[in-house]
């Protein structure tokens, strides 16, 4: 005789049927996503950050913007088949001598950005890469060579650090030391049209045997940013003492904004400021040109 079993209809609610399927349509939009924008992804993964991240450099992926993948019609990728090609023949050496220096952090945490004083240096330099000029950033740690050499400055270790680079890099002509100043957000910061720019400051050491020309150098940088707007200039401020500035007739001290600034409003500024010193360095490279 047949055996005949029964079984029980399972009921599943009609809200779970509908959460079951959303979840589903979720999984598959997030799958296709992933797939659209694989190349995206591979990007974020080289992204260049300072010394005191956590980012990998790739030799062949050098992400060339500050607001990582964020889209934005001045945004540029620029690609390297090796990483030498962004430093050779570098015409201007960028660091900081106070390195652990940071700036107020930004609340838009979408753009992945570090608020320390070497990431402003990195930003400069890619800003100046789009204006067609190769700089060197110096990511070696003063903190390092402080303790190493037992010295009791880091105007001493960077010192070290600038006489190298003369040497290894010949093609170098000018050298900006950024830092950021102490004083307040208002003394520090000019707001137009809703947007606020981190001002600049130059500073010259008196006590350096090429004062005079630095000076000059200094003179030169803050006239070009007067012209472009005067707002953005807190002059030349001279200083009693020597910056290491005597390594160079192009060598200044620059702060870029305060400590209550934050890295959009510096990055802001930065891009002015690339444009002036390649239209200095046009300048300079003319006359060179032209004594030969």
């Amino acid at each position: 005789m047949r055996r005949f079993i029964s079984r029980k209809k399972i009921l599943i609610p009609k809200y779970k049927l509908f959460l079951l399927k959303a979840f589903l349509t979720l999984i598959i939009f997030i799958i296709l996503s992933f797939l659209l924008t694989k190349n995206i992804d591979l990007i974020k993964n080289y992204l260049t950050k300072n010394s005191f991240g956590t980012s990998n450099i790739s030799n062949k992926n050098i992400y060339q913007n500050i607001f990582g993948t964020i889209p934005n019609s001045e945004e540029t990728i620029y690609n390297y088949n090796n990483i030498e090609d962004l430093i050779s023949n570098p015409k201007i050496y960028i660091y900081n001598t106070f390195q652990s220096t940071t700036y107020k952090k930004s609340n838009k945490k979408d753009y992945n950005i570090s608020p320390i004083i070497t990431e402003c240096s990195l930003i400069l330099s890619e800003y100046l890469k789009k204006e067609g000029i190769n700089s060197l950033v110096e990511l070696s740690s003063i903190s390092n060579i402080k303790k190493e050499k037992n010295y009791s400055s880091n105007y001493q270790a960077m010192r070290d650090l600038i006489k190298e680079r003369q040497l290894e890099n010949p093609s170098l002509i000018y050298f900006f030391d950024l830092q950021i100043s102490t004083d307040t957000y208002n003394e520090t910061t000019y707001e137009s049209s809703n947007k606020a720019y981190a001002k600049i400051k130059f500073k010259v050491g008196k006590n350096s045997t090429t004062y005079k020309s630095n000076l000059e150098f200094a003179k030169t940088l803050n006239s070009k940013l007067i012209a472009l707007n005067k707002n953005l200039s807190r002059d030349i401020s001279l200083e009693e003492d020597n910056l290491n500035e005597d390594l160079s007739n192009n060598i200044l001290v620059i702060e870029i904004g305060g400590k209550e600034n934050t890295i959009i409003e510096v990055n802001n500024t930065l891009k002015i400021l690339a444009k002036i010193i390649k239209e200095t360095l046009n300048e300079n490279l003319k006359e060179i040109g032209e004594s030969k």
